[in-house]
């Protein structure tokens, strides 16, 4: 057994709910510390440990569970299968070396695929990795019994012309393993008689040897689509004790149906290297239309609209590659029109705030189809929002306002739709123990930053954003955009309190969250019972009225029916009607609710499209009128409504509808991290530097993608200062450890700092550099006349500066705030900006007249780098960041 999993399987049995230290380890295994604590790391590395607290830091085991076998992942994904699974698993474990198994299906089940899975299973069981799996389908040589025979249980050289040597058959060679033998009714009778008495026997005999009697260790997986009564003879299938039917497609759920088609679209996104676009309406056909083969049809329907589209890709006759409704052949395009697709398959699909799914290539398999399950999804629906502003020609300063009212409305029904349904306690207790930590981390952490308590709905929603985020995150879903300016303007304490919080998040959970996040719970700190209130929509009414008898009442009882609400209100207007007569039905209809709403008018044509202005003139209401209704305005209008928008949101939405098939999505570049570094140097050898390294990896908490340690040997101090500076220019160096000290205002530690674990300074440089690169990013689009990286940069080796000649240092919170206003700063004032005033600065520079000194001499440097002038009132205001109560005591 290799040291590591001697290490692991010790600390399993020690750690507990309290954890070990090193040293406690090290001393219970009689190892060398160093060679523990490096194995450590290499477990929490792999996930087989985490490390808690710090002097000590203390270590707990993790017991893996054991991973799902092939068979169970798949039973897993298709409930329909559970009862064959079962079935299977029984038969391979069935002593001493499980029994035969006879699957029954009509073409295209995935017969072949279930025996791979049966094959994988026994594997695993048997911990065999290369147990032998033959397949053979009988119908290939089903034209010459003799030779398919002799296939089987191989031939005796001269059983028949052209046998010229003796043959191994394939019992033979799947000995030790298994045998699938597909549409097994295609081999003749005297080959069955033979496969039984094997059966029975485990021994055969070649074709032509009557003397020679062989053995092997088989098991048998046979297969057909016909009834075993009539087409297999009734001795063999007494043999088979175990028969397995698998459903056909139409006996499948939609539910599984979708699972497939994912499935299938995710594997040929594998196999062309990039994304597919599907329209929802060409998922929709898939869904509803007729598949005689079933599973293998519909494999095959799908791979055939991949390849036509990444045709049209190839001749760049579109921009990616996109199957819409107009590509699909006539038999997929009837699913559309078919009776099973009214309400089971759009209600799959009607809370899809997207028109296009995109496949990605080598996708998690645990990620949710079409974002089904998170119906609040705030990532499509801004992305989707964004595009059709964008389409309808509208400017920056238009879309970004609409962005912020759409937000603003979601986040107000996302903690409405939380309180009423879920409570806080419940979801920490439901989500990972890291996860919760990191909620309950950064919600005290909030409040106090904020000075402000938050209701529990708010509470609630903070989490359940935060538990979807991750999720979404770690499946590689993101967001990009520049329609955040404004919070980051407008809200700049909030939002700098949200930056941090990410850092909270990434620490406690090992990840990497993206700043449009910091945006996001920006919007739950400004939350409050008042805000909300104010701001809630007034409750709108969506009336269908078109000429005919009974138009306009089916069309919105069909809507209502797919959508499950009662919305909608039809009101049928016959062609023979006159407009005073429909004019008396709308206004009775209005005039009978309760409350006095909003009015959606939704009509076909001619007269009635003045309805509404008369509406407003007589009941001084407000109403929105959309001519040439169809059924698909109908649901999103219904659809909008439910979700609490306002009259001229929904409106607006409805009146933009596009076709289903033409807008493009769209992809995130990937982010370019700063790479950072912590240095150490040593003068005593390798093993030296090995054991710095460790000791810093076992005392210290940072993510190992992020931070690097690098050891430079210590020669002349001139190639240590040229190092430095390389790795200077490529990133940062956030502090060294050295047995002595150089001229840099790089921090410093000694070796002893290290040894003796006072590591709370370096963490606190390592958290620091983190949320530095957190809030330059957050700010990145906002500037405009400067380099976010480096005002950032600058400012907090300015700070540094003023700290040390003011022998003070200012609290992290405050710190975070200072340096996004001296960035703040330099941006405007290179914009021609002016400075905001300071109130009695004439009195508060006499009174701080040695600190405005220090801060005075320090921005001088900033106005020769940025060629700026910083006027006095500047200088007061930075200088009034150093207020006692903002200091370390």
């Amino acid at each position: 057994m290799k040291r590591i999993d001697t290490v692991y399987n010790r600390l399993c049995e020690l750690s507990g709910d309290a954890g070990v230290t090193t040293m406690e380890l090290a001393e219970d295994l009689g190892l060398a510390r160093p060679n523990v604590s490096d194995d450590l790391n290499r477990l929490c590395d792999e996930g087989r440990a985490v490390k808690e607290g710090t002097k000590p830091v203390r270590y707990r085991g993790i017991i893996l569970e054991k991973p799902k076998s092939e068979l169970d992942q798949f039973a897993q994904k298709f409930p329909s299968l559970v009862q064959a699974t079962e079935q299977a698993k029984a038969a391979v474990l069935y002593p001493p070396r499980g029994m035969p198994i006879l699957i029954l299906g009509e073409t295209g089940t995935g017969k072949s695929l279930f025996a791979k899975h049966i094959h994988s299973f026994a594997s695993q069981i048997r911990e065999c990795d290369n147990m032998p799996f033959v397949i053979f389908n009988c119908a290939d040589y089903a034209d010459n019994p003799s030779l398919l025979v002799s296939i089987l249980f191989g031939a005796r050289k001269g059983a028949y012309t052209g046998a010229d040597s003796d043959q191994q058959g394939l019992i033979e060679k799947a000995n030790g393993g298994m045998l699938f033998l597909d549409e097994i009714h295609r081999l003749p009778p005297e080959g069955q008689e033979m496969l039984f008495s094997f059966l029975d026997r485990g021994k055969f005999r070649r074709l032509g040897d009557s003397e020679t009697e062989r053995t092997s260790e088989v098991g048998l997986i046979a297969a057909t689509t016909e009834s075993p009564e009539s087409a297999l003879l009734k001795t063999f299938v007494r043999r088979i004790p175990m028969i397995i039917k698998l459903p056909s497609l139409v006996e499948r759920s939609m539910d599984e149906r979708l699972e497939i088609i994912r499935e299938f679209y995710e594997n040929e996104a594998t196999r062309l290297g990039m994304p597919i676009n599907a329209s929802i309406n060409s998922i929709r056909a898939l869904l509803g239309y007729a598949c005689p083969n079933n599973v293998g049809q519909l494999k095959t329907d799908i791979q055939l609209l991949c390849a036509r589209a990444y045709s049209d890709y190839i001749a760049q006759k579109k921009q990616t590659v996109q199957i819409v409704t107009a590509n699909l052949p006539p038999h997929i395009k009837e699913g559309l029109f078919t009776e099973t697709t009214h309400r089971d398959i759009w209600n799959k699909l009607t809370d899809v705030d997207s028109r296009f799914c995109t496949f990605y290539p080598n996708q998690q398999n645990d990620t949710t189809i079409f974002g089904i399950k998170d119906r609040l999804n705030i990532y499509e629906l801004i992305v989707l929002r964004m595009r059709e502003l964008q389409a309808s020609g509208a400017q920056e300063a238009e879309i970004e306002q609409n962005l912020d009212e759409y937000i603003q409305s979601y986040f107000s029904r996302f903690c409405s739709y939380q309180n009423e349904t879920t409570s806080f306690d419940t979801v920490i207790a439901m989500t990972e123990p890291d996860v919760a930590q990191a909620i309950m981390e950064i919600i005290r952490f909030a409040e106090q930053r904020l000075a402000r308590s938050f209701p529990s709905p708010t509470k609630t929603g903070i989490a359940m954003h935060v538990m979807n985020a991750i999720k979404r995150i770690k499946s590689g879903k993101y967001i990009k955009g520049k329609e955040f300016n404004r919070i980051r303007r407008d809200h700049p304490k909030e939002f700098t309190a949200a930056v941090e919080c990410l850092t909270i998040i990434d620490r406690t959970c090992e990840i990497s969250m993206p700043l449009e996040e910091a945006s996001f719970l920006t919007f739950f700190f400004l939350l409050d019972e008042k805000w909300k209130t104010g701001n809630e929509s007034k409750l709108v009414s969506v009336v269908v009225m078109t000429h005919g008898e009974s138009t306009a009442s089916s069309m919105a009882k069909t809507c209502n029916s797919l959508l499950g609400v009662h919305v909608a209100e039809g009101i049928d207007v016959p062609l023979n009607e006159p407009l005073t007569t429909a004019w008396s039905k709308l206004r009775a209809s209005i005039v009978a609710k309760e409350q006095r709403p909003d009015v959606l008018l939704l009509v076909d044509m001619g007269s009635l499209t003045n309805l509404g202005q008369m509406l407003e003139t007589e009941l001084s209401i407000r109403c929105k009128t959309i001519s040439l209704v169809s059924t698909l305005h109908v649901i999103q209008a219904v659809r909008r409504v439910t979700e609490g928008f306002s009259l001229d949101q929904v409106y607006e939405d409805v009146r933009e509808i596009r076709d289903f098939f033409t807008t493009e999505p769209t992809s995130c570049p990937a982010k370019q991290e700063r790479k950072k570094y912590i240095v150490t140097l040593c003068a005593t050898g390798e093993g030296t530097a090995l054991m710095i390294k460790n000791r810093l990896a076992a005392a210290l908490s940072y993510d190992r993608n992020k931070i690097q340690i690098v050891n430079l040997g210590v020669a002349r101090t001139d190639d240590i200062r040229v190092h430095l500076d390389r790795l200077g220019e490529n990133g940062q160096i956030i502090f060294i450890v050295s047995p002595f000290r150089l001229e840099t205002e790089i921090p410093q530690y000694s070796i002893d700092d290290v040894m003796d674990s006072r590591v709370d300074k370096m963490q606190s440089l390592i958290n620091r550099a983190l949320l530095l690169d957190k809030i330059s990013d957050a700010y990145a689009d906002y500037f405009t006349m400067i380099d976010s990286p480096n005002a950032f940069s600058t400012a907090d080796a300015m700070i540094n500066r003023i700290e040390t000649t003011y022998g003070k240092s200012l609290l992290d919170s405050v710190k975070t705030g200072i340096l996004c206003h001296i960035a703040c700063m330099l941006d405007r004032l290179k914009s021609g900006g002016m400075a905001p005033p300071f109130e009695g600065m004439t009195d508060f520079i006499g009174t701080h007249k040695a600190l405005f000194n220090i801060v005075g001499a320090e921005v001088a440097a900033l106005e020769t780098k940025f060629a700026i002038s910083i006027p006095d009132e500047e200088i007061c205001h930075i200088v009034s960041f150093f207020h006692p109560d903002n200091c370390e005591n």
